[in-house]
């Protein structure tokens, strides 16, 4: 993969633009984050390419035609990142000082969860500071410039493929140039834009946790999943397991058995009974429901396990104390510590670019036992001042507490 540095090496930058965007396409990075975007989409590629076989008569594997073949791909990964993201960043972001989050833009936490999801997608991110507000890119379109020794990202490249050309954006530290290449043309520069000010645009980076996409070591569960739902809906669809035999029918080659199976599926009658006694039968076998619903239960287990996700249906299925949500969601937290790591990071990263000096604070996501909960903070008011007490409160958010501290006359 070529870096920042070799840039800076002199090489020339049109040609240097196409082949750092041709290499990169190459990469396992960009084809595991495009395969992974399939799956965030419910395509399960995998799911769409199966194909039943059977031997024919000269013993050669052909696409079995008659059978069901019904594709049931599930939208475990979505829900999933959807979850995690959530958790995190289902709230929004907010900061000590007010003035933080309108120098950020109307859109920042639309952004932030747009960048999340895509870092836990492709397992990396990148948001372009405009000046004004962020615009996301991911893996599937953006090429990561880094220097080789700090392994600092000092650029990218954008690429936009479109009917008939492909648009590059080149950004740098110090200017953004702009390229197109219509087909069977060469690469031409569009447009240059030098870069003033002390917070003037730049690239920043949201790293997953690990440094890869979430579908790493989960997809072949998920894959098991899908097969599993689809190979039973396709015996549903068959009407159960069918066999037939063919009483005295001696005179029969393998090619009229063939014949007369194709008869049946086509026109679902045959005629049989003759004189001789010959005649048939048909036996069904009951599909196995029941050991079909224990794999894709204990798949569905596996998968919440992998993704250390949280089956918010034991929580609603009866009245659960807090103790037992905060158990549930024990796992889940685990993994959002981790990605709160690098979102915090990307976010100071931000912060210290716009030469502004505050700290993210998060309010997860997750079911409470509200009146449990509530309970048991005014009971330790009188040891509290009246921000946390409100601050803790589930019921009410970081901007409610702000709002009802102002009309109380309390200084936040």
């Amino acid at each position: 993969m070529l870096s920042y540095n070799d840039y800076l090496a002199g090489t020339d930058t049109p040609a240097f633009v196409e082949q750092a965007v041709e290499e990169h396409r190459a990469s396992e990075l960009y084809k595991t984050a495009v395969l992974a975007d399939r799956y965030y989409h419910l395509e399960n590629p995998t799911i769409m390419r199966y194909q039943k076989v059977l031997a024919n008569l000269a013993g050669r594997a052909v696409a079995d035609s008659w059978s069901p073949n019904n594709k049931v791909p599930s939208n475990w990964f979505f829900y999933f990142t959807s979850q995690a993201v959530g958790h995190l960043l289902g709230n929004g972001v907010f900061f000590e000082k007010e003035s933080t989050k309108k120098r950020l833009g109307k859109t920042f936490d639309r952004e932030m969860v747009r960048l999340a999801s895509e870092a836990k997608v492709g397992g990396a991110s990148f948001a372009f500071w405009t000046g004004a507000h962020l615009d996301t890119f991911s893996l599937r379109d953006f090429v990561p410039l880094y220097e080789e020794e700090s392994g600092d990202l000092s650029g990218g490249i954008r690429f936009q493929p479109h009917r008939d050309s492909m648009t590059y954006t080149l950004f740098l530290p110090d200017n953004i140039i702009r390229y197109r290449k219509k087909n069977g043309e060469e690469i031409r520069c569009t447009e240059e834009i030098l870069l003033h000010g002390k917070a003037r645009p730049r690239i920043f980076q949201l790293s997953n946790t690990l440094g890869q996409s979430d579908l790493c070591g989960n997809r072949y569960v998920i894959d098991a999943y899908d097969l599993m739902a689809s190979g039973l809906v396709n015996n549903a669809d068959e009407g159960n397991f069918i066999y037939w035999i063919l009483r005295n029918c001696d005179g029969m080659n393998e090619a009229d058995d063939a014949q007369f199976l194709e008869q049946l599926r086509r026109f679902h009658f045959a005629h049989a009974d003759g004189d001789d006694g010959s005649g048939v039968e048909s036996h069904v076998v009951e599909t196995p429901f029941e050991a079909h619903a224990a794999a894709l239960d204990r798949l569905e287990r596996q998968l919440y396990t992998n993704f250390m996700a949280v089956d918010v249906r034991s929580i609603a299925a009866g009245s659960r104390t807090a103790t037992e949500i905060r158990a549930a969601y024990e796992p889940l937290n685990a993994k959002t510590d981790l990605f709160e790591y690098e979102t915090t990071l990307f976010i100071e990263k931000l912060l210290e670019h716009l030469g502004i000096e505050d700290t993210p604070v998060y309010k997860r996501s997750q079911i409470v036992n509200q009146l449990e909960e509530t309970e048991m903070i005014l009971a330790a008011a009188d040891y509290l001042d009246e921000e946390t007490v409100l601050r803790k409160l589930p019921w009410i958010s970081v901007d409610e507490v702000r709002a009802i501290l102002d009309r109380r006359g309390v200084s936040a």
